[in-house]
C-alpha cells in the first residue's frame, strides 16, 4: 500500500470518527431541552399575573424562553436530519474490480503493477469522494450543534428571568390567608340535625355520652327532721297525692 492510499485513508476514518463524536455531544443539549421543556410548562400553569408590573416581566422572559427554546429544537433537529454520508464501496465491489484490472492486464509487460497501480487510484478516488462529502456534512452539524447550544443557554437565561416573578407570586399565594366562607350555616345544621344519632345527641347529650337519663321529671321528698333528699321511685297521681310507695318509705 502506497503512502498516498495511507493518508487518504486517515482522512477518510477521521470522518467517521468525527461523526459519532457530534453524534454523542447531541446528547447533552437534548437532556437540557428536555427539563427546561418541563420548567416552561410548570412557569405557565403555576404563575397566576398578580399584577401589571410582575406579569411584564413574566411573559417578556416567557416569550423570550419559548422562541430560544423553539429555535433550539429546531437546529437540534437539523443537526440529526443532515445528509446522509457517503462510504466507499464494499468490500465485494474493490474486490470484482480489482479482479477485472488483473484480467484486463493479463499478458502486458508490466500488468501487474499497472493493474496495482489503477487499483490503488480509484480507490484512492473513492476515498476522496468519500471523505469530501461527510466532511462537508460534519461542517454542517456541528455548525447546528453550535447554534442549538447557543439557543439552550439563552433559553436559560429567560427561564432564570422569568423565575423571578413566579417565585415572588408562589411565595404571596402561600403566605396569604385563606378565606373560608359556609354558604346556607343555618340550613346545613338543620340537616345535620336530621341525621341518624345527631338528632338524640342533641336533644339529650347525656345520653349520647352513654350516661342514664330519666324519663320525666324527678321529685324530691324531703325527710323529716332532717336535710335528705329522698327521690321518689313512683310518679305523682294529677291530685298531687304521692303513691303508696312513697308513703311507705317515709
Amino acid at each position: 500500500m502506497s503512502e498516498s492510499l495511507k493518508f487518504y485513508r486517515t482522512l477518510y476514518d477521521a470522518e467517521w470518527t468525527r461523526r459519532d463524536e457530534i453524534r454523542q455531544a447531541i446528547a447533552l443539549p437534548a437532556g437540557v431541552l428536555t427539563i427546561l421543556a418541563g420548567v416552561l410548562v410548570f412557569y405557565a400553569r403555576s404563575y397566576s399575573f398578580p399584577d401589571v408590573w410582575t406579569s411584564i416581566i413574566f411573559l417578556l422572559g416567557y416569550g423570550a424562553g419559548l422562541v430560544a427554546f423553539g429555535a433550539g429544537v429546531y437546529m437540534l433537529a437539523r443537526s440529526l436530519s443532515g445528509p446522509r454520508y457517503l462510504r466507499i464501496p464494499w468490500p465485494s465491489q474493490i474486490r470484482d474490480f480489482e479482479e477485472k484490472l488483473g484480467e484486463y492486464y493479463d499478458g502486458k509487460e508490466g500488468g501487474a503493477e499497472l493493474a496495482r497501480i489503477e487499483w490503488e487510484r480509484h480507490l484512492i478516488d473513492r476515498y476522496v469522494d468519500a471523505a469530501n462529502r461527510n466532511s462537508e456534512n460534519n461542517a454542517r452539524v456541528g455548525e447546528y450543534l453550535y447554534k442549538a447550544n447557543r439557543a439552550v443557554v439563552l433559553t436559560i437565561i429567560a427561564a432564570a428571568i422569568t423565575a423571578v416573578p413566579v417565585v415572588v407570586d408562589q411565595r404571596a399565594s402561600n403566605s396569604a390567608p385563606q378565606r373560608i366562607e359556609i354558604i346556607n350555616s343555618e340550613v346545613l345544621y338543620r340537616e345535620g340535625r336530621d341525621q341518624p344519632g345527631v338528632r338524640e345527641a342533641v336533644e339529650q347529650p347525656g345520653a349520647a355520652a352513654g350516661y342514664p337519663q330519666a324519663n320525666h321529671q324527678s321529685d324530691t321528698a324531703t325527710a323529716a327532721g332532717g336535710d335528705e333528699t329522698v327521690p321518689p321511685t313512683e310518679y305523682r297521681d294529677s291530685h298531687g297525692d304521692a303513691s303508696a310507695t312513697d308513703e311507705a318509705r317515709r
